[in-house]
């Protein structure tokens, strides 16, 4: 939904625990863990997206990674396909993507 998705950091932290459950297998996850998998596959021939986010790192250092902007705002996300850690920012400025780099990095 481009500059049109609104929410708010804790709600768009738990869609991120809810990809990791569903990575997991764990029991009551939204999607199954089949399609999680495809969401975290390269496609041959693809550059680090699977279906929607960004997959980087190898082993216990792959996650998911997505960010975004709209007029006024930036935002930038990255969760660990191991399930161990994650993290939202969200700014209010044009200029936060150097904010948000820091830290998420």
């Amino acid at each position: 939904a481009a500059a049109g998705l609104w929410t708010t950091s804790g709600d768009y932290a738990r869609f991120l625990v809810g990809l990791q459950s569903a990575f997991l297998g764990r029991a009551g996850s939204l999607i199954t863990r089949e399609t999680c998998g495809q969401l975290a596959t390269i496609p041959p021939g693809g550059r680090s997206f699977g279906l929607g986010p960004k997959i980087i790192g190898q082993g216990r250092a792959r996650r998911f990674q997505h960010g975004g902007s709209n007029a006024g705002y930036i935002c930038g996300s990255n969760a660990f396909l191991d399930g161990s850690r994650g993290v939202v920012v969200l700014t209010n400025s044009d200029s936060g993507a150097g904010l948000a780099e820091e830290i998420i990095l």
